[in-house]
């Protein structure tokens, strides 16, 4: 038996005591209230003791036995080590469960891990290996009888669930929410967190593992859902959904697209990303490096020459990728004015890490006429796919001014604009044909995708998918772009 203070608790002790108790180490030494306790992994010796009567035994015997095994355990002292680093304590918290001095606290520890063995007792059979790796157990010292809260971030609603016996203040609440969020910013992914509130002061006592759930509104949803699902058609046209985060796991949708703009400082785009990857595992996440639009120099020129963009948009990819194990993560790549830029950043990209892959690919976003008229050099440089920036293509080849000093100008010209589409088609149809061609694929991306003249195009043209920026659009979309394709194929 190993009993560590849960402060004390590193990385390297998690194959004893799981992520849950490192976590809560990694809290309480970043500073978070984290309730003081301890982390006991079983006491295997004394359970061998006890076992050791029954190994020549059948599964039903030991059931039979199961009363007189947690017998043996009553009399079973507590150890001097653990009795030590009880202190002077006599009120515990173990799990959700309250318990009253030292004696009764080792005795409910053996019931627990005398419990995880006769669970797999049914499901492994009776073997000498029936006791490894039993779960160790977190001990949180009480200093009163505490309110229990258990609480999380749901990230479909973006608000948080509480779960509780008793009415809460205002203070206690507003004390809640913000750990919920500092913590999940210093973890880097959504946990649930079971809290105790005792004399108006919260703590966390406990972690575990935030899980995607389907939300369920009402029964007039659940049956909406259920008639919707049947008639879903599928298409040819993948759906992407540009995100800041996690989204429901709609079955059809393709992949997830962030601007890495968007996301907020290193911890927030972490935590962006780990949500959005692991809200479509096995999908692919494209992380498009931070295009600041707030003067001419943007795009891949200002990453070569503004590190202070690049590193940290890099090692927050390079963190959520491979600290968190998300390799359905991939690069986005921002505008570009010549292939020169484009081969001048992958070196840098090539320098903090990141490489082409089979699961880690380059997307390039096209963004303005120069990009078509030399795409052979780009795709010299070597791409894995292309973004389709059409509302910015558009814009550029009718020379409207996408930096504006007047909105309402701004408005007015595309406005007026938006529905001369035949130079812009006329502009990308050679291009596609060589991206089909060479097997890349192409994601479409601005309002005017689902125009129905563009739309017509890119799908005649073999668009790979579409990425809209709603996912209220997702409702029919399925449908209307299975439709289309059935036109298109039949005229």
């Amino acid at each position: 038996m190993i009993i560590l203070p849960l402060r004390h608790l590193t990385d390297e002790d998690q194959p004893l005591f799981g992520t849950n108790f490192i976590n809560l180490g990694k809290l309480l030494r970043a500073g978070l209230p984290v309730a003081e306790g301890l982390a006991v992994s079983p006491a295997e010796i004394v359970i061998n003791t006890v076992l050791k009567h029954f190994k020549d035994k059948s599964g039903e015997v030991f059931e039979q036995s199961f009363n007189l095994v947690k017998a043996d355990f009553k009399k079973s002292p507590i150890p001097d080590e653990l009795s030590q680093k009880l202190g002077r304590n006599q009120l515990f918290l173990m799990g959700e469960e309250i318990i009253q001095g030292p004696l009764y606290l080792w005795q409910k520890l053996l019931e627990n891990w005398l419990e995880q063995i006769k669970s797999r007792l049914w499901t492994e059979g009776f073997s000498p290996n029936l006791n490894s790796s039993l779960l160790a157990q977190n001990i949180i010292y009480l200093a009163g009888i505490p309110v229990l809260i258990n609480c999380h971030l749901d990230s479909h609603t973006e608000k948080l669930l509480f779960q509780t016996e008793q009415k809460l203040e205002i203070d206690t609440i507003n004390q809640v929410a913000d750990l919920v969020c500092s913590a999940n910013k210093k973890l880097f992914l959504p946990q649930k967190y079971l809290f105790i509130s005792h004399k108006k002061t919260v703590k966390i006592a406990g972690i575990s593992p935030y899980t995607e759930e389907m939300p369920i509104l009402s029964q007039e949803y659940l049956i909406a859902s259920e008639k919707s699902e049947r008639l879903i058609l599928k298409s040819a046209t993948k759906i992407f959904i540009e995100s800041i985060g996690a989204i429901l796991n709609l079955d059809h949708l393709a992949g997830i697209i962030l601007m890495a703009e968007k996301l907020g400082d290193f911890e927030s785009t972490v935590f962006k990303l780990s949500q959005a990857a692991l809200s479509v595992p096995g999908k692919p996440v494209i992380y498009r490096l931070p295009d600041i639009q707030n003067s001419d120099i943007r795009g891949i020129l200002r990453l070569i020459n503004q590190k202070s963009l690049l590193n940290p948009a890099v090692e927050a990819f390079l963190f959520a990728r491979h600290k968190k194990n998300l390799t359905n993560l991939s690069i986005g790549l921002p505008l570009t004015r010549s292939a020169g830029e484009l081969l001048n950043l992958k070196k840098q990209l090539s320098v903090l890490g990141i490489h082409r892959s089979a699961s880690l690919k380059l997307w390039w976003e096209i963004t303005v006429p120069e990009n078509i008229l030399n795409l052979s050099e780009y795709l010299d440089v070597g791409i894995d796919g292309v973004i389709l920036n059409l509302d910015q293509l558009h814009r550029s080849l009718l020379g409207l001014n996408l930096l504006n000093d007047s909105a309402s100008l701004q408005e007015l010209e595309i406005y007026t604009y938006k529905h001369q589409l035949q130079s812009l088609i006329k502009l990308l149809e050679p291009s596609l044909k060589i991206l089909h061609q060479q097997e890349i694929p192409v994601l479409g991306l601005g309002e005017i995708i689902l125009h129905p003249e563009i739309l017509d195009f890119l799908i005649k043209n073999g668009i790979y998918g579409l990425v809209i920026n709603n996912i209220l659009q997702t409702e029919g979309l399925p449908e209307h772009l299975h439709l289309t394709e059935k036109r298109l194929l039949l005229s």
